[in-house]
């Protein structure tokens, strides 16, 4: 139990640690679309200057 409580104290403590790394999707990147099942929406698509795709 207290070996449990101290691996969950850990990974709370790392958790701010990972947002630090986020990325935000800007004009001119690339992202590839897939919608499981419906395979006619898969696209690969740029991220417009206005920030639509």
């Amino acid at each position: 139990m207290r070996r449990a409580l101290s691996l969950l104290i850990t990974l709370l403590l790392m958790l701010p640690a990972a947002s630090i790394g986020e990325y935000r999707i800007r004009p001119g990147d690339t992202l590839s679309i897939f919608v499981l099942n419906h395979e006619e929406y898969n696209q690969v698509v740029r991220v417009r200057s206005d920030g639509k795709i």
